[in-house]
């Protein structure tokens, strides 16, 4: 899951989320920086600890809901650790979120593609954040049945 976090930009805040405890672990569609895994899925507040993997991933901020049971999760916020032995019994999604610089300083802020015969009003609206010597160098192109560049 990605999203813009207009109140920020120009960063993008990537998102993975994580849910684990029941009978195992699932992993959402995330972005690799946001990346992340535990070693299991079930941990027991008297066993080891989860331990964090990354593949692609960075730390980031990570933070949790309980999805079931809980409420206390807990989790270092920084590193992704959780200390089971301090945590209520439950089912927990962890999100690790991470803020990638660059330098975003056009965004698409509208698409729109009209109910009129013909699918008009056409529109795209794009913000600039900065000031763009050169637009082109974003190379926006747009074709209409089959027309265009």
């Amino acid at each position: 899951m990605k999203s813009t976090n207009l109140t920020k930009l120009p960063l993008l805040t990537v998102l993975c989320l994580l849910a684990f405890g029941g009978t195992g672990w699932a992993q959402t569609q995330c972005d690799a920086e946001a990346e992340f895994s535990y070693d299991q899925g079930t941990y027991c507040q008297n066993g080891a600890a989860p331990i964090v993997n990354h593949a692609t991933g960075t730390n980031g901020v990570y933070s949790y809901i309980a999805l079931t049971g809980g409420p206390n999760l807990a989790l270092n916020t920084a590193t992704g650790d959780i200390d089971v032995s301090s945590s209520d019994a439950g089912t927990y999604q962890v999100t690790n979120t991470v803020t990638v610089g660059g330098s975003a300083s056009l965004v698409i802020t509208g698409v729109i593609d009209g109910p009129l015969t013909g699918g008009v009003p056409k529109a795209v609206e794009f913000y600039a954040l900065e000031d763009i010597p050169d637009l082109s160098i974003y190379g926006f192109g747009s074709a209409n049945n089959g027309g265009g560049t």
